[in-house]
């Protein structure tokens, strides 16, 4: 039996077997419950409350049998009914979708969140991974749309729960799998989070609400395409059916819960739903249980497998999870990772700024004006003299700018997109070392005099900085930030290196003054990824130097680093990869990757030497050979030697991170998608 035929729906050959799982697998079969009578009338002497969808009496009241005819008792507010419930719900609830680098692949929908904030979305943990660490080609840009509307936002940050971690066993049941987007627009509708107060009484029969993307509704109606279709989220109305802990030798409380266990029904995507209870978000949907069944024969008599939800078992995770990393997010103590964007970070921002710092010793005027790609040109002027100003703006607003003069003049600062203020501070030699504030406005004038002088003098004032010249080797030793770097000080200043990652090369680029103050960014920006910033000082004497590490602002120190002259290595651990020296198709470079299908998957392994392919591609049991060939632009296109059903892939390598990515389709056809990385 040909192998790539032989293809089952097997979960690592699992079947039959009950698992708790992410929803974006998929599973469900709605199993609502009705709504328990609420009654409309009390005795006089009773206290009706109403909170969760439950009622309440004070002890020694009595019921009225015959409460029409009774004088009625104020009653509390009830409530929402559920249509006004799944009213509020539906333009605060979103499809979260991945386009593709490669124009030949669809977008692809990875599960659901909704807004809580003005630009602010909370999802689960693990489809956030789904668009950061597992999307199966190189990405374009990740989008949500708007259920009802088709309204399209674009996410610019992935920030999920500290403690999630989707590769640990049972991380779906024993960690938090909650996560934030942050979004480019404003969110026009929101949830509100339930307070610790107000889930104090949370218990199993309270009625609950969920909206999201069944990817079965989507697959049957129309799937989510952005810009083209308005899909529809679907609400599905359930009660909690028992209340869970991380710890299972622990009682699970109101006061203690990590999980909600709800009946609400679901299936794949409705992963990152909001669960809602009396109006307010109660948790983020995040997993069931499902089986396994053989629904069928294929025509070669292989096994066709089908799932279904195990007693409607679902569950989400409590919402102090949720409120816990929000108020970690606005403290600024977690910052998650910028996402790809194939938008113009700094279009809201772009155009020509006028500014000035209008008090201290360093009173000048400068002007600036952002392009839509985010780079930055200005002059500043002192006096009589104008001095080049080149920077960087990113989709936030931020800007940082630097001069040409000695000691460097540097301006940090931000921009408001909807007033065309911006703001910041002026430091000459180092980040740290603040000389004054100034302020500006798009198409403006300012009131600050060109009066003052920079006590460097002008650009050709390098004459102390020989003494600095030479070549330096550094490291940040430890840390998540862990890497080697090295650079070269010239006579004038100037400052030019690179920093390693692992596989990836970064240019760096900077200046030196007379008195060793060390500034240089990385060109992260044009990967997407945030500037990295070393701010530091060099001992001429010694030949040593160190500083601080930052990324995206100055503020944002991460690390501590050292470097010393004429080192020809350094402590930076094992960063001594690749880098962007060559065609790699001229290297001999291994690769080792998998193909991604729901019906073909297989893995990969292939070497790359002086712009020809091989390698084998293996089927279980079953290998065949792959020969193929890469251009000068680093595309690849390879074919396996199966004479009935030929595979063929073709896909491109990303030289900075030496990674190979593209789609795998056999007589034509796609079948799904295969990534690889250089051993």
């Amino acid at each position: 039996m040909n192998a790539k035929k032989n293809v089952t729906g097997c979960v690592k050959g699992i079947c039959g077997l009950m698992l708790v799982c992410a929803l974006s697998m998929g599973q469900g079969c709605p199993a609502p419950t009705a709504l328990p009578d609420v009654l409309d009338a009390v005795d006089q002497g009773s206290s009706n409350s109403t909170t969760g969808g439950s009622q309440s009496f004070q002890s020694g009241s009595t019921i009225s049998s015959n409460p029409v005819s009774q004088p009625s008792a104020p009653v509390a507010p009830q409530c929402p009914s559920p249509e006004d419930t799944f009213a509020a719900m539906s333009p605060a609830t979103y499809a979260v979708v991945i386009e593709f680098k490669d124009p030949r692949l669809k977008p692809a929908f990875t599960g659901t969140a909704f807004a809580i904030g003005g630009h602010l979305l909370a999802t689960n943990g693990h489809v956030a991974d789904a668009v950061t660490k597992d999307a199966p080609s190189p990405v374009k840009r990740i989008l949500a749309v708007q259920s009802g509307t088709g309204a399209v936002v674009t996410l610019l940050r992935s920030i999920p729960h500290p403690s999630w971690d989707g590769t640990k066993p049972n991380s779906y049941s024993s960690l938090p799998d909650v996560a934030l987007f942050t979004t480019l627009e404003a969110l026009p509708a929101t949830l509100p989070l339930a307070t610790d107060a107000q889930v104090a009484d949370l218990a199993a029969g309270n009625p609950v609400y969920l909206m999201g993307f069944p990817g079965d509704v989507n697959e049957q109606f129309a799937p989510v395409i952005p810009g083209e279709t308005k899909p529809q989220a679907t609400g599905l109305p359930g009660a909690i059916t028992a209340l869970r802990t991380y710890d299972l030798t622990v009682a699970a409380t109101p006061a203690n819960a990590d999980m909600i266990q709800h009946q609400s029904g679901t299936s794949g995507g409705t992963s990152g739903s909001p669960v809602v209870r009396c109006g307010l978000v109660v948790g983020v949907h995040n997993s069931a249980t499902y089986n396994f069944f053989i629904s069928g024969f294929n025509s070669d008599g292989s096994a066709v497998y089908d799932r279904s939800p195990a007693a409607s078992n679902n569950f989400g995770v409590h919402v102090r999870h949720l409120r816990a990393l929000v108020e970690l997010f606005e403290s600024q103590a977690v910052v998650g990772t910028d996402l790809p964007a194939a938008f113009d970070k700094a279009a809201p921002f772009a155009g020509s700024y006028q500014a000035g710092v209008s008090q201290g010793q360093r009173v000048h005027q400068f002007q600036f004006t952002v392009q839509a790609n985010g780079e930055v040109k200005g002059t500043a002027t002192w006096g009589q003299n104008k001095v080049e100003l080149t920077g960087l703006a990113d989709a936030f607003g931020n800007l940082l700018m630097w001069d040409q003069l000695n000691p460097i003049g540097i301006y940090v600062g931000r921009m408001d997109a909807q007033t065309g203020q911006a703001a910041g501070t002026y430091a000459e030699g180092g980040f740290e070392n603040k000389l004054g504030n100034w302020t500006g406005s798009k198409g403006g004038t300012t009131s600050g005099a060109a009066t003052g002088g920079n006590s460097g003098g002008s650009g050709s004032s390098n004459a102390n900085v020989g003494a600095l010249a030479g070549s330096y080797s550094g490291s940040i030793p430890s840390g998540q930030r862990k890497h080697s770097f090295q650079f070269t000080v010239s006579s004038s200043g100037q400052v030019s290196g690179t920093a390693t990652w692992g596989q990836s090369v970064f240019k760096l680029t900077g200046k030196v003054d007379a008195n060793g103050k060390l500034a240089m960014i990385d060109d992260g920006e044009q990967y997407q990824v945030p500037v990295g910033i070393y701010v530091g000082t060099i001992n001429a004497q010694t030949g040593q130097a160190a500083g601080a590490y930052a990324e995206g602002n100055v503020e944002n120190v991460l690390n501590q680093w050292t470097a010393a002259r004429g080192s020809g290595s350094n402590t930076g651990g094992s960063n001594t990869g690749g880098g962007n020296s060559g065609n790699t198709s001229n290297q001999g470079v291994s690769f080792r990757g998998t193909v991604m299908s729901d019906q073909l998957p297989h893995t990969i392994q292939f070497t790359v030497s002086n712009g020809k392919i091989t390698g084998t591609s293996t089927w279980g049991s079953v290998r065949y050979n792959l020969t193929g060939s890469v251009d000068n632009n680093l595309n690849l296109r390879m074919q396996d030697d199966d004479p009935q059903y030929p595979g063929v892939y073709v896909g491109t390598i990303n030289i900075q991170t030496l990674q190979a990515s593209g789609v795998f389709g056999i007589n034509g056809n796609v079948y799904g998608q295969w990534v690889a990385q250089a051993q």
